[in-house]
């Protein structure tokens, strides 16, 4: 066995064999090592779990010498052992890290993140590597990544370990409201009921506050667009924050410059700016109102413009040198999201892959001022969901979209009427998107015609009347 802090691909394996032929010769002996045909390998966790039991004092983990104990190796121990060498994988190291990590073992999760240095950055590394992230900081963007269910004893343990940080009121970020009622909606029950409304009363007087400024007070683009981007992520906020969010969205659309982007002001200065217009795109993008479909297309078009041939990626302002995590991660998300994404495959296939290259030895990626673990959440939410993306299109799913998020706001508001029209309106919705999916299918021969006046769904020539697209 390889003492604690050696390296090498091997150097957790225990190798589990008899000593035969032993020969002195002189002042050396020579003998045969011959592996047990059945259980040739042990993981070394295993081992020094039971370290006690096999007489392995602890001064003897980290010492390279030969030692002979009394006793048989528990059949546990061998119970655990694998016919081959067991293949040290990314998620394999991964896994073993957040469990030296929950189990509080500080030495030998030192050693694993030595070892997960010697990984390149991927995807998976970052996936596996979220666990370990949770247990140091319960960060709730990264939960759903987890594919961690609401309602499940996985999604209350969730709840547990937010709402005891949010009680605790230690290390959180200045935005930390809309985190917290973006994540009790999504998780949490009527017991939380009461800091989901006072999450949601922070966020609207942190939004009026972004509203009140005119001029040269108003407030910086980037501020602006980064809280409708927050808002529009949570269905909940979108729904209890509308007035404050056609305030901010109005000022917003106002302040953009022809080109398509939008100025923020550094030193003094005014330069286009890559981080905000990318933050004011998603964020238009993702309240889905088409009245802003043309600034949205202008925003799209300029940031693609603006990516660094040599990486891929985007700066934080136009004219810096330095790419940025999180301008290219929105501005990618801006791209797959407008009707300009099957034209430009190598900008997102080379800004995905600079993306991935960019991560930590563990797995995760820094950009000021935002906290590690808040950006790792916002690319791993774009890398891993990015085919539920879909480009902003016009026509029947527009209308569609739009019919749904009308019921939504009937359904809020309360009342039976508002019920009854929100039924109808869901109705309309499934219609549109009917007419949406099937309009340009030629194998379905499918489109809506027209029949006494009346819309529907149906054969493109249907008998007795003349179908009409």
């Amino acid at each position: 066995m390889y003492e604690v802090g050696a390296g090498g691909p091997h150097a957790r394996v225990v190798r589990h064999s008899r000593i035969r032929n032993i020969v002195r010769r002189g002042h050396e002996l020579a003998f045969t090592f011959e592996p047990d045909p059945k259980h040739p390998f042990l993981d070394r966790s295993a081992v020094l779990r039971i370290a006690d039991r096999l007489g392995i004092q602890q001064f003897e983990q980290h010492r390279t010498h030969w030692a002979i104990k009394d006793g048989d190796i528990p059949a546990e121990l061998i119970a655990t052992s694998t016919a081959e060498r067991a293949q040290r994988t990314v998620a394999v190291v991964a896994a073993e890290y957040v469990e030296a990590r929950r189990e509080g073992r500080r030495r030998e999760a030192a050693e694993l993140a030595e070892e997960l240095e010697d990984f390149p950055p991927s995807l998976e590394k970052a996936l596996s590597l979220v666990p370990a992230r949770i247990l140091q900081q319960p960060t709730p963007e990264l939960y759903p990544i987890l594919g961690i269910e609401p309602r499940t004893p996985e999604g209350h343990n969730a709840v547990v370990a937010v709402v005891a940080r949010d009680h605790n009121g230690q290390d959180l970020p200045a935005d930390w409201s809309y985190s917290l009622a973006w994540f009790l909606d999504l998780y949490g029950s009527a017991t939380e009921a009461g800091r989901l409304d006072g999450a949601l009363a922070e966020c609207a007087s942190h939004m009026i506050a972004l509203g009140t400024g005119e001029g040269e007070a108003a407030a910086p683009v980037e501020d602006i667009g980064y809280a409708l981007w927050r808002c529009s992520r949570s269905p909940k906020l979108i729904g209890d924050l509308r007035r404050e969010i056609a305030v901010l969205t109005d000022r917003l659309v106002r302040r953009q410059e022809g080109g398509g982007y939008w100025n923020e002001t550094r030193e003094g200065v005014p330069r286009p700016g890559l981080r905000a217009t990318a933050l004011a795109t998603v964020a238009l993008q993702r309240l889905g109102d088409d009245r802003y479909h043309d600034a949205i297309r202008k925003a799209v078009s300029w940031l693609i413009t603006q990516v660094i041939p040599d990486t891929g990626a985007l700066p934080r302002d136009a004219g810096d040198d330095d790419p940025e995590v999180i301008a290219t991660t929105l501005a990618m998300e801006a791209i797959r999201r407008s009707d300009f994404v099957d034209d430009v495959p190598h900008v997102l296939a080379a800004g995905d892959a600079w993306l991935v290259s960019g991560q930590t030895v563990l797995g995760g990626w820094q950009a000021e001022p935002w906290a590690e673990d808040f950006v790792a959440a916002l690319v791993l939410e774009y890398l891993a969901r990015q085919n539920e993306m879909l480009p902003q299109v016009d026509g029947f799913l527009l209308m569609a979209r739009d019919f749904f998020r009308k019921a939504e706001e009937l359904q809020l508001e309360g009342g039976a009427n508002n019920r009854r029209l929100a039924a109808i309106a869901t109705v309309h919705a499934v219609e549109m998107f009917l007419y949406g999916l099937f309009e340009r299918r030629e194998d379905l021969a499918l489109s809506a015609f027209r029949e006494n006046g009346t819309e529907t769904l149906g054969p493109r020539t249907a008998p007795g009347f003349r179908g009409q697209n």
